[in-house]
């Protein structure tokens, strides 16, 4: 059986979205199929030698509106050769683009299945084509299942546990090689409402107990945001909480595993989610690589899990700064919370689980 796994981005580096990283995910993963996907022809990525990759120019970063029509076009002129499809898209609240794929041939003709990674907004008319509609979240999963969507499957992402395991985190040290800790991480966007200020505050609060601690900030920025203008503000930030010299700004690309590594504590807590994935994957391989994460209670954050592993404030709650400082000062209780967070890992992110999860609704299409 072959599977179309129609995708927003080209599945290729930098793995910057939450529908590129499912795709990969699949694709190197034993889903019983056999996969065609939209790839960029620059990426030298070893794909295993079963799929077929359909190989277009990409800018990289985000798709522009040219290449999503290029792309439009070559699936218009004629249906891809696949048994059935995989929608794995993140759909802002524009009604063009569903009613786009929905008069492709790839889904008006065959099977096909969905995955919405973002919580934000889902084109039910689409949706409810599908043969069936996987939620990453509990929460979308009930809504979906309200609003008079047939076969919704909750399926939490995976991650790759044998590529992030838990390590010392002298070891990140050296390999992000930004000086020793002890360090936090924040890893998100530039938005305003994305979490940035409120992890400076909470880094500010910690520091006041913990001097020597640093924040990590390892944050993606998108093809319409000026980066200078962005480095400006987060250097305004830093000044007014007197935070100079306390925060290691990686850029947009940076090696991810290495930044989680290196903290004792990854922090996310965003005024809202946007696009971003529900469950986003950065938290979830940090707990993989036993850090312990620290959200507030947006939306879906509070599926990801519960403490040890996961501790659920706002960035003004005493009882988050009380966390912090234990797990940077005292060795047992950074070691009671890592091993509670790899095991939440292993028990609901491994993605040998999830890609098993899709091959049984693959086999649902045939």
């Amino acid at each position: 059986m072959n599977v179309f796994l129609l995708t927003s981005h080209p599945v290729a580096p930098p793995w910057n979205s939450g529908d590129k990283n499912l795709a990969r995910t699949l694709l190197l993963g034993e889903a019983g199929v056999d996969f065609s996907f939209i790839g960029d022809r620059a990426d030298p990525s070893p794909w295993p030698q079963r799929h077929h990759r359909v190989q277009m120019r990409s800018g990289g970063f985000a798709p522009s509106a040219v290449e999503k029509l290029r792309l439009f076009g070559h699936l218009l002129r004629g249906a891809p050769r696949a048994d059935a499809a995989h929608l794995i898209v993140s759909f802002q609240s524009s009604r063009v683009t569903p009613r786009l794929l929905g008069g492709l041939p790839l889904l008006r003709e065959r099977p096909f299945l969905a995955t919405c990674p973002s919580g934000q907004f889902h084109p039910l008319p689409l949706l409810q084509r599908a043969r069936g509609v996987v939620a990453l979240s509990a929460r979308t999963a009930k809504k979906l299942r309200e609003d008079g969507v047939a076969r919704v499957e909750h399926i939490p992402p995976g991650v790759d546990l044998e590529r992030f395991t838990p390590q010392p985190v002298e070891d990140g040290w050296a390999h992000l090689d930004v000086g020793e800790g002890p360090f936090l991480l924040f890893a998100g966007h530039h938005d305003r409402f994305g979490g940035l200020e409120q992890a400076l505050d909470v880094v500010a609060a910690v520091r006041r107990r913990v001097p020597a601690v640093r924040l990590i900030a390892a944050m993606r920025h998108r093809p319409s945001e000026d980066q200078a203008d962005m480095r400006e503000r987060l250097a305004a930030m830093v000044r007014e909480r007197d935070l100079e010299g306390a925060v290691v700004e990686l850029g947009g690309l940076a090696n991810m595993l290495a930044a989680i590594l290196a903290a004792h504590a990854v922090i996310f807590q965003p005024s809202r989610l946007g696009l971003k994935m529900e469950l986003p994957l950065t938290l979830l391989e940090a707990l993989a690589c036993g850090r312990p994460v620290v959200v507030n209670d947006l939306e879906t954050l509070p599926e990801i899990g519960g403490p040890p592993a996961v501790r659920v404030g706002d960035p003004g709650d005493p009882a988050v700064v009380d966390h912090l400082v234990s797990l940077l000062h005292d060795p047992g209780y950074f070691d009671e919370c890592s091993g509670a967070a790899r095991a939440l890992a292993v028990e609901r992110y491994d993605a040998a689980a999830m890609v098993r999860r899709y091959a049984e609704l693959y086999r649902g299409l045939s």
